[in-house]
């Protein structure tokens, strides 16, 4: 995937897809919206229209299955996104999953699990993740602190790091399949 655009189906077609994934994603020199999924397909249809994304789904298995997406956002319901994330690495994806992971914490005990086995890369948009309060609590308590302050200004951006695909604010001085 080194040097070349990361293409990324998003599941979900409400205000944060329009408004965050897909500028966020598209305003990176290495990121491309190529799909998105939503159950309505007048919605999807209308979004993708409104957002130059040329292709639709109304079933993510359908999205899934495609060879040329690398990843996945998922950004539907709340109930969706542990069906869709163990899916999606089921599928080879890597999967960036909103907030909440799961509906409860044996859910996202098994998901961190599959993403674990699956040998993707699987984040959660928590927005401040990498920010600096998080740096200084952590470099407090261990010397050789994984994370770095976000180089970007509170920017969001999708990004390469040692092979894997990275995405939020901020940047992991190492990345790793699930990192805390």
């Amino acid at each position: 995937m080194q040097g070349r655009k990361v293409r990324v189906g998003i599941i979900g077609a409400g205000d944060f897809a329009e408004v965050c994934h897909i500028p966020g994603i598209n305003a990176h020199p290495l990121g491309e919206v190529v799909a998105l999924c939503a159950r309505n397909r007048e919605r999807v249809t209308a979004l993708a229209a409104r957002c130059g994304v040329p292709d639709i789904h109304t079933d993510y298995q359908g999205l899934l299955a495609r060879e040329d997406i690398d990843a996945v956002t998922i950004a539907g319901p709340d109930a969706l996104h542990g069906p869709a994330t163990f899916a999606a690495l089921a599928a080879g994806k890597h999967v960036f999953c909103e907030k909440p992971l799961a509906m409860d914490a044996a859910e996202a005990e098994r998901m961190v699990e599959a993403c674990a086995q699956s040998g993707r890369v699987g984040m959660v948009s928590y927005t401040f993740r990498y920010g600096q309060m998080k740096f200084d609590e952590c470099a407090r308590f261990d010397p050789c602190c994984p994370f770095t302050p976000d180089p970007t200004g509170g920017q969001h951006h999708w990004a390469h790091e040692q092979g894997h695909l990275i995405v939020g604010q901020g940047m992991p001085r190492s990345a790793s399949a699930c990192q805390g």
